[in-house]
């Protein structure tokens, strides 16, 4: 589960699938990039699969998706590892995908995003 939080994002390291235009971004640090990286090929995907940011009923979620055009991707020449819609990259512009260390094993945390982050693609 992701961990929403009103702070200030620190790192940046993310592109889109189309160069023509100015995105929001999500930043994202090395370590939930190797993170993702992780679940990728414990996950035996393909190389043109990633890992989708989601929105559901009970929050953030992530699943194994296709980039499609406009997404934001993160991550490296080989491969897309986080893959976020334009509606969502809008909403969370400029916050910060980390990772922590939990009793139950290291979880994602979202930090700098907006208390409530649009439902059902709304703004």
């Amino acid at each position: 589960m992701l961990e929403v939080r009103g702070q200030q994002a620190l790192a940046s390291m993310a592109a889109t699938n189309d160069d023509h235009e100015e995105a929001a971004m999500l930043k994202v640090t090395d370590a939930a990039v190797e993170q993702l990286n992780a679940m990728l090929e414990n996950a035996n995907t393909e190389q043109s699969q990633g890992i989708r940011l989601i929105e559901s009923e009970s929050g953030l979620g992530l699943q194994i998706d296709m980039p499609q055009p406009g997404d934001q991707i993160v991550g490296g020449e080989e491969r897309p590892v986080l893959i976020v819609a334009p509606d969502l990259s809008d909403a969370l512009d400029g916050a910060l995908l980390d990772t922590v260390s939990t009793p139950d094993g290291n979880q994602f945390k979202l930090v700098g995003a907006a208390e409530d982050p649009p439902q059902n693609g709304t703004h």
